[in-house]
């Protein structure tokens, strides 16, 4: 068995070498989609931001019989070639996003056969009717959920937070990086935590980060900034 050009890549959507692929028919999309995927002479040339990198793989499988004739054995031997993971910034911001997004589109569908086939305009009873609905519906199922829960969430959601933007003192000097108890702390916390769970927390503190970034350019440089 041979595996040719394995490989996983991400294009960030901040890089605009890939909006030749707008705009295109769905048959040309997936013609054009085709031809980027990388082959083992060529995958250099094809300028993909690989997470995985191509890689090659050889298993080969012998079967035989024991000496006795009564059992099969199997002997099987691969062959890699050397592994190399890579994830950049972009690459994890989008992959950040793509799950916020994700996480949207099921809230949308939770209510979507709730939703008018009607423009908001000119209808605005239907729309309310639709509004209170999921509302009603939000509350009845929140009505399962203890307090202690809630606020055990909300204690949590804000440590997380805290925690993981000191993670990143190095790029954000402003705050104090963690110690070794915080880093176990940390690591308990993410361990307990649902990936969407992760995913929105981790969005959060990167905004945050992101506000105290212009704060702190804004305090360091009054005059230039007005």
């Amino acid at each position: 068995i041979v595996m040719k050009s394995f490989s996983v890549y991400w294009n960030s959507s901040q890089d605009r070498s890939n909006n030749h692929l707008l705009n295109l028919s769905t048959q040309a999309f997936v013609q054009k989609f085709l031809e980027m995927v990388p082959t083992e002479h060529d995958h250099e040339s094809q300028g993909h931001s690989y997470m995985l990198k191509p890689i090659q793989s050889t298993v080969k499988i012998k079967l035989g019989q024991s000496s006795r004739g009564k059992t099969t054995r199997i002997a099987a031997s691969v062959d890699w070639s050397p592994v190399e993971i890579h994830l950049s910034d972009s690459q994890y911001k989008d992959i950040l996003t793509l799950m916020i997004y994700w996480d949207l589109y099921d809230r949308w569908g939770k209510y979507s056969r709730f939703r008018p086939l009607l423009p908001v305009r000119r209808n605005a009873a239907a729309w309310w009717n639709y509004a209170i609905e999921c509302v009603i519906r939000d509350v009845r199922q929140s009505r399962y959920t203890p307090l202690l829960k809630i606020i055990e969430r909300k204690d949590t959601r804000n440590k997380y937070i805290t925690l993981f933007k000191r993670k990143l003192a190095n790029e954000h000097p402003w705050h104090s990086p963690l110690n070794v108890k915080e880093k176990e702390l940390l690591l308990n916390i993410e361990d307990n935590l649902r990936l969407d769970d992760l995913v929105l927390f981790r969005s959060i503190a990167f905004g945050e980060l992101d506000v105290e970034k212009q704060n702190k350019q804004y305090i360091d440089n009054p005059i230039r900034n007005e």
